[in-house]
């Protein structure tokens, strides 16, 4: 490993870390009784502060304020950038690229439905990536039809996912808009585990984890939500994962698919590496809420136990990052739990994190 190389790297993540908030955090947070509330907390007590501070805490959106807060990813990759050189720098890059999928599934959900929105009011909702964006979202979220969207998206690497998207599904009976966001889900993941093969060894191993964990748990989170909302035959579905995971065999993700219906696909896994994921799991209306819960719990201890083991590679950032994506899903939640008045034992429940007391 290239001491080297990372110590300043490490320094810096060691740094940020400290910034994330703590338990303490949590508890003041979930004791507030209002979003205006949850703002001026995070300005005044958090690290949160320096893209608050202009802010008007009574006027802000839900939505604006996730967008506002999930910024601080965009600026701290950023300044990793600049302390790396290819292919480390090209692989932060990719990382950056996420935030460029995020805007393009806003912009194709209301290019593609009824509810379209004000672009006056629709341009600030978007990530400002700068020199590294390579679509203009406002242009996607103004088209009128799937067509338009084809045109304007005509050139860049993301056209031939949507094109094929776009003539397999327009005329089916099928949330069109989820099937564009797992494709472009799958295509950024795929791009981001091919990027890494460039890394040296010890870079190479130690992130091909991280990612590959987290397509493993992509696989079987898709393959569950397919079964109970979409009618995709078994190669169809096998077809549509993607095939860079870390544990899950390609052989076992074809029997996977080949299960009859969500409870058989839930004791299937059951009999898997993550078994534990799928304990007394039942197909009920809440089951897809609480799939998605229990997985990011799991990969968020996975991610704080693997922090102590890669010191010295390029797993710390993304590890880094994965955990700061961890708290910004803890903070909306909060925000949203604190809107319905909710009380701190009950938004306790649906946290990522897991609270001592």
């Amino acid at each position: 490993m290239n001491v080297i190389k990372y110590s300043a790297v490490n320094a810096k993540i060691h740094a940020l870390k400290s910034e994330l908030l703590s338990g303490t955090d949590y508890h003041e947070l979930m004791s507030e009784r209002s979003i205006p509330e949850i703002v001026n907390y995070l300005k005044q007590k958090t690290f949160y502060s320096g893209l608050l501070n202009d802010i008007d805490a009574e006027k802000i959106h839900r939505r604006d304020l996730e967008l506002l807060i999930r910024n601080k990813v965009i600026l701290v990759l950023n300044e990793f950038i600049r302390l790396f050189h290819n292919p480390e720098k090209a692989v932060i890059i990719l990382l950056l690229k996420r935030y460029e999928v995020e805007n393009l599934k806003l912009a194709l959900r209301n290019a593609l439905t009824e509810a379209k929105a004000d672009i006056r009011d629709f341009s600030i909702k978007f990530y400002a990536l700068g020199i590294y964006a390579s679509i203009d979202p406002e242009k996607i979220a103004v088209c009128k039809t799937a067509e338009e969207v084809l045109e304007t998206l005509q050139g860049t690497e993301y056209y031939a996912e949507i094109k094929h998207v776009l003539e397999s599904h327009l005329n089916r009976n099928e949330n069109l808009v989820y099937i564009l966001e797992t494709a472009l889900d799958k295509w950024y993941l795929s791009s981001l585990k091919k990027s890494i093969k460039r890394l040296n060894s010890d870079d190479r191993e130690n992130v091909a984890k991280d990612i590959g964990m987290y397509i493993d748990l992509a696989n079987m989170e898709w393959i569950i939500r397919a079964k109970k909302f979409y009618r995709f035959s078994p190669e169809e579905l096998y077809n549509s994962l993607i095939h860079m995971g870390y544990r899950l065999r390609q052989d076992y993700l074809r029997m996977a698919c080949d299960t009859k219906g969500v409870m058989e696909a839930v004791h299937f896994f059951s009999e898997s590496p993550y078994s534990i994921i799928f304990k007394e799991m039942e197909d009920t209306d809440a089951m897809p809420f609480e799939l998605t819960q229990k997985i990011q719990k799991y990969f968020f201890e996975f991610i704080n136990t693997g922090i102590v083991f890669n010191e010295f590679t390029l797993s710390k950032l993304f590890e880094y990052v994965y955990l700061v994506e961890f708290e910004l899903n803890d903070i909306i939640i909060i925000t949203e739990a604190i809107r319905y008045s909710m009380g701190k034992d009950e938004i306790r429940k649906y946290l990522i994190r897991n609270l001592e007391n």
